[in-house]
């Protein structure tokens, strides 16, 4: 079978939230676009994912050999040191670079057939066929693959 095509994946919320310590972050909420293939029809999934969950991602899809690119998107700093929330404009200059790497990861998406399961796992498609448009909050990649039985390339958590 053909692999799953995205047709697109676009930050459409973000929302700020604290954790059971009272530590502050954002979580953004992608949708995805599964285009239509064969007998399968276009559907619309949804995930909610913290900055944390892009850069696990980053990592898990770095090669295991040779050179590693760094995350492109710089994690705040002294707001993060002081728990404070980023302002207005920080989270919309933070979402607009998670967005531009989520767009080259559509456009070029992994070619191994693991890390692409990786990315999907991490965009919440093919979680469910019965319900697109289903949610899927938190648990990140290594949680959305520990629940459908793969793998992490490379092995190890996050």
């Amino acid at each position: 079978a053909a692999p799953m095509a995205i047709a697109s994946a676009h930050i459409i919320d973000i929302e700020e939230c604290a954790d059971d310590a009272g530590r502050h972050f954002l979580a953004y909420t992608i949708e995805s676009v599964r285009a239509k293939q064969l007998h399968r029809q276009q559907a619309v999934y949804q995930v909610r994912r913290r900055y944390s969950d892009f850069v696990a991602l980053h990592d898990a899809l770095q090669p295991e050999e040779g050179p590693r690119r760094e995350f492109p998107v710089p994690k705040q700093t002294l707001e993060r040191a002081f728990n404070f929330i980023l302002s207005p404009t920080k989270q919309r200059d933070r979402a607009n670079a998670l967005q531009t790497y989520l767009h080259e990861l559509v456009s070029d998406p992994p070619p191994e057939p693991e890390r692409l399961a990786l990315l999907h796992a991490f965009l919440g498609v093919g979680a469910s066929d019965a319900g697109p448009a289903v949610i899927i909050v938190g648990g990140g990649v290594a949680g959305l693959s520990a629940a459908r039985g793969r793998p992490r390339p490379g092995g190890g958590g996050f």
